[in-house]
Protein backbone atom coordinates (compact mmCIF):
# COMPACT_ATOMS: atom_id res chain seq x y z
CA UNK A 1 0.00 0.00 0.00
CA UNK A 2 2.93 2.23 0.84
CA UNK A 3 4.79 1.67 -2.42
CA UNK A 4 1.34 2.62 -4.70
CA UNK A 5 1.25 5.76 -2.64
CA UNK A 6 4.52 6.97 -2.91
CA UNK A 7 4.34 5.99 -6.67
CA UNK A 8 1.17 7.87 -7.07
CA UNK A 9 2.34 10.95 -5.16
CA UNK A 10 5.17 11.05 -7.82
CA UNK A 11 3.26 10.80 -10.72
CA UNK A 12 0.46 13.49 -9.60
CA UNK A 13 2.07 15.75 -7.22
CA UNK A 14 4.65 17.66 -9.42
CA UNK A 15 1.03 17.96 -12.39
CA UNK A 16 -0.47 19.51 -9.32
CA UNK A 17 1.71 21.92 -8.29
CA UNK A 18 2.86 23.08 -12.23
CA UNK A 19 -1.03 23.10 -12.24
CA UNK A 20 -1.06 25.94 -9.11
CA UNK A 21 2.25 27.82 -9.94
CA UNK A 22 2.55 28.29 -13.88
CA UNK A 23 0.68 30.44 -15.36
CA UNK A 24 1.21 30.49 -19.24
CA UNK A 25 -1.59 33.69 -19.56
CA UNK A 26 -0.71 35.74 -22.58
CA UNK A 27 -0.74 39.41 -21.95
CA UNK A 28 -3.37 41.29 -23.30
CA UNK A 29 -3.56 44.85 -23.59
CA UNK A 30 -7.07 46.33 -23.70
CA UNK A 31 -7.95 43.50 -26.32
CA UNK A 32 -4.50 43.74 -28.29
CA UNK A 33 -2.53 40.41 -28.20
CA UNK A 34 1.08 40.41 -29.39
CA UNK A 35 1.35 40.04 -33.43
CA UNK A 36 -1.99 41.72 -34.09
CA UNK A 37 -2.55 44.82 -35.87
CA UNK A 38 -3.69 48.30 -35.02
CA UNK A 39 -7.54 48.53 -34.05
CA UNK A 40 -9.62 50.99 -35.99
CA UNK A 41 -10.09 53.20 -32.30
CA UNK A 42 -6.28 53.87 -32.30
CA UNK A 43 -4.59 57.03 -32.85
CA UNK A 44 -1.22 57.11 -34.21
CA UNK A 45 1.16 59.69 -32.55
CA UNK A 46 4.48 58.49 -33.94
CA UNK A 47 5.98 56.59 -36.61
CA UNK A 48 5.10 55.94 -40.38
CA UNK A 49 1.47 56.00 -39.97
CA UNK A 50 1.76 59.77 -38.84
CA UNK A 51 -0.33 62.29 -40.96
CA UNK A 52 -1.07 65.78 -41.27
CA UNK A 53 1.06 68.58 -39.60
CA UNK A 54 2.64 66.08 -37.52
CA UNK A 55 4.06 64.20 -39.99
CA UNK A 56 5.76 67.32 -41.94
CA UNK A 57 7.54 68.16 -38.77
CA UNK A 58 8.48 64.72 -37.45
CA UNK A 59 8.12 61.93 -39.75
CA UNK A 60 11.46 60.37 -40.29
CA UNK A 61 11.11 57.92 -43.72
CA UNK A 62 13.07 55.48 -42.60
CA UNK A 63 11.40 55.31 -39.86
CA UNK A 64 9.49 51.62 -39.14
CA UNK A 65 7.99 51.52 -35.63
CA UNK A 66 4.84 53.05 -35.34
CA UNK A 67 3.44 54.25 -32.08
CA UNK A 68 -0.14 53.99 -31.21
CA UNK A 69 -2.17 55.44 -28.36
CA UNK A 70 -6.13 54.57 -27.58
CA UNK A 71 -8.19 57.52 -27.08
CA UNK A 72 -9.19 55.60 -23.75
CA UNK A 73 -7.39 52.93 -22.11
CA UNK A 74 -6.72 51.82 -18.32
CA UNK A 75 -4.94 53.83 -16.04
CA UNK A 76 -4.50 50.85 -13.53
CA UNK A 77 -2.83 47.23 -13.45
CA UNK A 78 -3.97 45.09 -10.55
CA UNK A 79 -4.12 48.84 -7.90
CA UNK A 80 -1.15 49.80 -9.30
CA UNK A 81 -1.73 53.80 -11.61
CA UNK A 82 -0.41 53.93 -14.65
CA UNK A 83 0.36 56.19 -17.63
CA UNK A 84 -1.72 55.34 -20.63
CA UNK A 85 0.52 53.07 -22.72
CA UNK A 86 1.68 53.05 -25.35
CA UNK A 87 1.72 50.59 -28.51
CA UNK A 88 4.20 49.93 -30.86
CA UNK A 89 3.96 47.83 -34.09
CA UNK A 90 6.39 46.60 -36.96
CA UNK A 91 4.93 46.02 -40.03
CA UNK A 92 1.64 46.17 -38.25
CA UNK A 93 2.41 43.68 -35.77
CA UNK A 94 2.10 44.88 -31.94
CA UNK A 95 5.50 43.85 -30.49
CA UNK A 96 5.98 46.10 -27.26
CA UNK A 97 3.69 48.09 -24.72
CA UNK A 98 5.51 50.76 -22.80
CA UNK A 99 3.72 52.89 -19.95
CA UNK A 100 5.08 54.35 -16.84
CA UNK A 101 4.53 53.56 -13.24
CA UNK A 102 2.72 56.59 -11.71
CA UNK A 103 3.83 56.91 -8.06
CA UNK A 104 5.94 59.05 -5.57
CA UNK A 105 9.16 58.97 -6.10
CA UNK A 106 9.94 57.98 -2.76
CA UNK A 107 7.05 54.71 -3.10
CA UNK A 108 8.79 53.92 -6.53
CA UNK A 109 10.29 50.54 -5.29
CA UNK A 110 7.35 49.73 -3.51
CA UNK A 111 4.63 50.28 -7.01
CA UNK A 112 7.54 48.42 -8.65
CA UNK A 113 7.04 45.25 -6.38
CA UNK A 114 3.51 45.48 -6.39
CA UNK A 115 3.58 45.83 -10.42
CA UNK A 116 5.80 42.93 -10.34
CA UNK A 117 3.91 40.43 -7.96
CA UNK A 118 0.40 41.41 -10.01
CA UNK A 119 2.32 39.98 -13.15
CA UNK A 120 4.27 37.40 -11.69
CA UNK A 121 0.71 36.19 -10.05
CA UNK A 122 -1.12 36.64 -13.50
CA UNK A 123 2.11 35.73 -15.87
CA UNK A 124 4.22 33.82 -14.04
CA UNK A 125 7.61 35.48 -13.77
CA UNK A 126 11.16 34.48 -13.29
CA UNK A 127 14.17 37.31 -12.64
CA UNK A 128 16.43 37.14 -15.67
CA UNK A 129 18.91 40.23 -14.37
CA UNK A 130 19.27 43.14 -12.56
CA UNK A 131 21.52 46.06 -13.43
CA UNK A 132 22.61 48.82 -11.77
CA UNK A 133 24.52 52.08 -13.53
CA UNK A 134 25.43 55.27 -11.98
CA UNK A 135 28.26 56.10 -14.23
CA UNK A 136 27.85 59.86 -13.89
CA UNK A 137 26.91 62.14 -10.84
CA UNK A 138 23.18 62.77 -10.55
CA UNK A 139 22.66 59.94 -13.13
CA UNK A 140 21.97 56.22 -12.30
CA UNK A 141 19.35 53.50 -13.38
CA UNK A 142 18.26 50.48 -11.92
CA UNK A 143 17.04 48.06 -14.82
CA UNK A 144 14.94 44.79 -13.64
CA UNK A 145 14.50 42.10 -16.37
CA UNK A 146 12.20 39.24 -16.24
CA UNK A 147 10.70 36.22 -18.43
CA UNK A 148 7.01 35.66 -18.41
CA UNK A 149 6.02 31.88 -18.22
CA UNK A 150 5.19 32.36 -22.01
CA UNK A 151 8.66 33.33 -23.36
CA UNK A 152 7.66 37.11 -23.11
CA UNK A 153 9.87 39.75 -21.62
CA UNK A 154 9.53 42.96 -19.36
CA UNK A 155 12.01 45.36 -18.22
CA UNK A 156 11.55 47.61 -15.98
CA UNK A 157 13.52 50.79 -15.75
CA UNK A 158 13.61 53.18 -12.39
CA UNK A 159 16.19 56.09 -13.53
CA UNK A 160 17.53 58.89 -12.37
CA UNK A 161 18.91 62.15 -14.74
CA UNK A 162 20.65 65.02 -13.35
CA UNK A 163 19.13 64.49 -9.39
CA UNK A 164 15.37 63.66 -10.83
CA UNK A 165 13.89 60.56 -10.25
CA UNK A 166 11.48 59.34 -13.04
CA UNK A 167 8.59 57.52 -12.99
CA UNK A 168 9.60 54.18 -13.56
CA UNK A 169 8.96 52.81 -17.28
CA UNK A 170 7.75 49.07 -17.76
CA UNK A 171 8.24 47.43 -21.16
CA UNK A 172 6.80 44.20 -22.18
CA UNK A 173 7.73 43.07 -25.30
CA UNK A 174 7.81 39.99 -28.11
CA UNK A 175 11.47 38.81 -28.04
CA UNK A 176 11.21 37.28 -31.34
CA UNK A 177 9.12 40.50 -33.30
CA UNK A 178 11.39 42.71 -30.82
CA UNK A 179 14.40 40.82 -32.45
CA UNK A 180 12.97 41.46 -35.87
CA UNK A 181 13.08 45.23 -35.10
CA UNK A 182 15.98 45.60 -34.09
CA UNK A 183 17.26 43.42 -37.41
CA UNK A 184 15.49 46.06 -39.26
CA UNK A 185 17.05 48.35 -38.20
CA UNK A 186 21.08 46.44 -38.14
CA UNK A 187 21.20 43.86 -40.59
CA UNK A 188 24.76 42.86 -38.18
CA UNK A 189 22.07 42.70 -35.03
CA UNK A 190 22.33 39.22 -33.14
CA UNK A 191 20.09 37.84 -30.38
CA UNK A 192 21.34 37.34 -27.51
CA UNK A 193 19.44 33.94 -27.70
CA UNK A 194 21.83 32.90 -30.90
Amino acid sequence: MRIVFVVLWFLFCPLSLLAETAPVAEPVFSGLRFGDAPGDSMLCTAGPCVTGLVASGHRNPGQRVAKYKLPVDSTHVSGVEISSPGYFFHQNRLFQVAFRIVCEPEKAEHCMAELTAAFDKRYGMRPISQVFDASSAGDSSLQLNYFMAGGYRVEILRSQVEGQWLQPLVSLYHPALMDAVRLAANPDYHSDDD
